[in-house]
């Protein structure tokens, strides 16, 4: 029974890292797209971590109160919420603000996960009479944490890397079709059109 709890508790901080970093991988190439600057887009993540600062101890309350199991859910829900909502935004251009206060609340989403879930671990296992050290299980964790995040997609430059052979094809038609996916956004790439040699991997202009 030890086993199978730990066993779940390393398959549920894998799967929800997964899924956290293929948001994080895109998530400023997603509000640049979305008509944000690349200052509107770190004030959006900063709102996000300002709800994590005021939720981190309410949520915790929660965890402590209705139970583990309802602050993963609750966490589940509002994330699932504000992913909708950050596609909303975008998709019908409603701009900077509403980007600001949803951050927010995906922070709160965030909360609801964070330590419930290692306390969940720590309880299964007390109830099922685990006496092993504890340590050697977070360390798993920690691992599975890494491993899962370090699967974020790579943005890319259409003037560097592997995508470069196309993209300084200027008649190319896969280079039209980056080009126009690819508007210059972004303060801190200088370049202008294919063949300049932007090396800022997370810059798509």
């Amino acid at each position: 029974m030890s086993a199978r709890i730990i066993r779940t508790y390393l398959l549920i901080t894998g799967l929800f890292n997964l899924a956290m970093s293929l948001i994080w991988g895109i998530d400023t190439l997603f509000k640049l797209h979305a008509g944000l600057d690349i200052f509107q887009v770190m004030l959006t993540n900063a709102a996000f971590t300002l709800g994590n600062v005021l939720f981190e101890i309410p949520t915790g309350v929660v965890a402590d109160t209705l139970g583990r199991r309802v602050s993963l859910l609750l966490c589940l829900g509002t994330l699932f919420v504000t992913t909708l909502l950050y596609v909303a935004i975008a998709r019908f251009g409603w701009g900077f603000w509403p980007f600001v206060w949803v951050s927010v609340f995906l922070g709160l989403g965030y909360t609801f996960y964070t330590g419930a879930v290692d306390a969940w671990l720590v309880d299964a296992l007390k109830a099922t009479g685990y006496t092993g050290p504890l340590e050697p299980v977070f360390a798993r964790g920690q691992m599975t944490f890494g491993a899962a995040i370090s699967c974020a997609p790579r943005s890319w430059c259409p003037c560097s890397g592997s995508h470069g052979g196309a993209c300084r094809s200027p008649g190319s038609r896969v280079a039209r079709s980056r080009w126009r996916a690819c508007r210059p956004r972004c303060a801190a790439c200088s370049w202008k059109g294919c063949g300049t040699g932007c090396t800022i991997p997370w810059c798509v202009p």
